[in-house]
């Protein structure tokens, strides 16, 4: 059964292609990290302009959550306020696709 092993992992390699250094995943990860970072922190600003406390209460409340109740946190901060239907997604798509070039 070694060559059935063998067959496995060479499709295997032939359909997903060569496995990347570990440099290379190292740099991905990096550039994941550093983007998802940002990501973050422009939601705590926006979310601190928001916030009824001060910036170390928000800063309380935010760091103990995952990503996922990030955002919750931050759409509760929005609850009462209202973007018009330009800023939602379906509206910047809809003036994104009736872009003539």
């Amino acid at each position: 059964m070694k060559w059935l092993s063998s067959l496995r992992q060479a499709a295997t390699v032939y359909l997903r292609g060569p496995r990347p250094s570990d440099e290379e995943m190292n740099r991905r990860l990096g550039e994941f990290l550093t983007a998802m970072g940002r990501v973050e922190n422009d939601m705590f600003r926006l979310g601190n302009l928001l916030h009824e406390g001060g910036v170390d209460d928000a800063f309380d409340e935010y760091a103990k959550l995952t990503f996922g109740p990030k955002i919750n946190w931050l759409k509760a901060l929005f609850g009462p306020f209202e973007f018009p239907r330009a800023y939602t997604p379906s509206g910047i798509r809809k003036a994104v696709c009736s872009v003539s070039l």
